[in-house]
């Protein structure tokens, strides 16, 4: 049989026929992972009959072109057309203070900010705090939320609980061993914090604590003004706590039929019965929602132009409480992930559920706007988790490995319209993170469009070893390593090298071989420092005296490379608070998942410490020497 009107249905439901690998080569998708794309999209596709009908029901194929719409520009503050900022990135989880409870929390977020806005911060950027799974807090990836719409309760604040008396005394020193751990411990902290949190909801409702009526009047509104996807949420999270304790799981494909849907008979009865447990996870949405809006008002009031720099997650996970709220918008059988590249070279399968682009484009990007409208109600600046989804997104077969994936295309155009007029209207940045296989003339499109590029150090070279600051792009927030990649220090001293030979991901040859490499790379970033003629060339003198000395990353090296990288055009500079702690771990190994403990490790010190220490004034100084904060 003839393959052309195969290839023709599958270029109308945007299946991409052939692609480009970051390695340069092209792949084309076989044909049977063209029949089973198309299957799960709910198209009959395998035979020549089933295909003449599908073929004739078909929609225009999208436009493949990759364009920005004419006139519409995501927003930018009049300062920052002109001028260029910088500010901190972290990972709120991880932060360690002398009054959280083993897991950084909203007050954490607010007194960070205030403290480096003092220091001349524009903004304080964090990993996506989206709703996880309270009921199974070990899934603890921030990059894959049960909801993008909410927040993550763990991360409420205790000590500032809106409109209430002081908490049980039970606060104190029942959570004391949590502040001391190494790691986070999700299960504990939850344990403990949503104990606390149920015990002042029951003297709320029992009215045995005050609760001021603005406070309650602000809940009654909040929850109003959430609608049915709100109170849908509150009603999973109900309902996955019951079924943990019943012994299934906190997501609902492991459920009994009758609660596998948000509208189900079951769902409204289970809903009735445990009305208050509902309201409990309400209220626990709102304290969230209230914290983190409270933060970004400190932050602005400290100084921060900016302000809070908030993540978007490409995507949800396909067992969370966006699923089963809209299930239509989401197609079973499928995951994101991404072909393989030179780091990962099977691919990557991240396990959340793609949105379909024919859902989306009927219920005209409604559910795009309105993920997006929330993300950025606190935030100055928003980072999209994987820009491309804009343009197209890597599906890979449910049971299938990550190379028989195919390329979806979404409608471009249309995406980017309703990012720059949500982003207009909220008066928020956005930063576009293009890394990996990126198609060609999409960072272009984002830079006529009004986004942002994402830089990091690790991967601006040349032909003869890193690009000069001065050639960096002017539309871009250019950073020295991301959450997925090793700190500086880690970097500098190759010890990611020895991590993944631990992990098994390098043999011993190859470990030998990226040493020499790593090696060479140092070399090269001291050569491109020293033609710089960045201050403090002491550092760079001492730091290549010899190799010994080349692995070790001093406070003053540290300064030298940031402020190498705050002499770039980019708009903003984003100095992670792992490289003011000298952390020598990554926060995230991609791939992994109990070989190395991602998502959990916390700063070594608090950061009342961390903002007093060397390292800290050492490299603030520097970066705020090289773009001083102007009116």
């Amino acid at each position: 049989m003839r393959e052309e009107p195969l290839d023709r249905l599958a270029e109308a439901y945007g299946l991409q026929l052939s692609y480009r690998r970051e390695t340069g080569e092209w792949r084309s998708p076989a044909d049977d992972v063209k029949r089973e794309m198309l299957r799960i999209m709910g198209v009959a596709a395998d035979d020549s009959r089933s295909l003449e009908r599908s073929l004739a029901t078909a929609p225009a194929p999208l436009d493949p072109t990759i364009a920005a719409p004419r006139n519409l520009h995501c927003f930018l503050p009049d300062w920052l057309i002109r001028g260029r900022c910088w500010g901190l990135t972290c990972q709120l989880y991880g932060l360690r203070s002398a009054r959280n409870h083993g897991i950084g929390d909203f007050e954490d977020l607010a007194r960070l900010a205030e403290r480096a806005a003092a220091d001349g911060a524009d903004f304080l950027g964090i990993n996506p705090v989206h709703a996880l799974f309270t009921a199974e807090p070990e899934r603890c990836s921030p990059f894959s939320p049960s909801n993008r719409r909410y927040l993550n309760p763990l991360y409420i604040a205790l000590d500032r609980i809106p409109g209430l008396s002081t908490p049980p005394a039970i606060y104190e020193t029942a959570g004391a061993p949590l502040s001391t751990a190494e790691r986070v411990d999700y299960a504990s902290v939850a344990a403990f914090k949503l104990g606390i949190l149920r015990t002042l909801w029951r003297r709320i409702t029992k009215g045995a604590a005050t609760w001021s009526p603005d406070s309650r009047d602000s809940f009654e509104a909040f929850v109003e003004a959430g609608g049915e996807a709100l109170l849908a949420h509150a009603r999973f999270e109900a309902l996955s706590h019951h079924m943990v304790g019943q012994g299934k799981g906190a997501g609902w494909h492991g459920w009994p039929k009758a609660y596998r849907r948000a509208d189900s008979s079951a769902v409204h009865r289970f809903a009735a019965e445990n009305d208050n447990e509902v309201r409990f996870h309400l209220w626990l949405q709102w304290i969230a929602d209230t914290q983190l809006g409270a933060a970004a008002e400190r932050a602005r009031k400290a100084g921060m132009r900016v302000g809070l720099y908030l993540d978007l997650a490409v995507g949800n996970a396909p067992d969370g409480s966006a699923t089963w709220f809209d299930p239509a918008l989401v197609v079973p059988g499928a995951s994101i992930g991404a072909p393989p590249d030179s780091f990962f070279r099977a691919g990557q399968d991240w396990g959340l559920a793609p949105m379909s682009p024919a859902i989306l484009r009927a219920q005209d990007f409604a559910p795009f706007r309105g993920v997006l409208e929330i993300v950025m109600r606190h935030a100055g600046a928003i980072r999209i988790d994987h820009a491309m989804n804009l343009y197209r997104l890597f599906w890979i077969p449910q049971g299938r490995p990550p190379d028989d994936g195919c390329y979806v295309l979404y409608p471009l155009a249309d995406m980017l319209r309703a990012l720059a007029e949500v982003s207009t209207a909220q008066r928020t940045v956005v930063i576009g993170e293009d890394l990996g296989t990126v198609p060609q003339g999409f960072s272009e499109t984002m830079r006529k469009s009004g986004l942002l590029s994402y830089r990091v150090l690790y991967f601006e070279r040349v032909r003869r070893g890193f690009r000069a600051a001065a050639s960096y792009p002017r539309n871009a927030f250019v950073t020295a390593s991301t959450h997925d990649l090793p700190p500086l220090a880690a970097w500098w001293a190759g010890h990611d090298l020895e991590l993944f030979h631990s992990l098994g991901s390098l043999d011993a040859d190859e470990l030998a071989d990226r040493r020499k490499e790593r090696a060479r790379e140092r070399q090269a970033l001291l050569s491109k420092l020293k033609k710089e003629a960045i201050k403090q060339p002491f550092a760079i003198a001492a730091a290549a005296e010899d190799d010994a000395k080349a692995q070790e990353l001093t406070p003053e090296l540290a300064a030298v490379i940031h402020a190498f990288l705050a002499r770039t055009p980019c708009r903003l500079l984003g100095v992670q608070l792992e490289d003011l702690c000298g952390a020598d771990a990554p926060v995230n190994v991609p791939g992994t998942h109990e070989e190395y403990p991602n998502w959990t490790l916390r700063t070594g010190e608090t950061i009342e410490d961390v903002a007093e220490g060397r390292r800290w004034s050492t490299v603030v100084d520097a970066v705020a020497g090289e773009r001083p904060r102007r009116p």
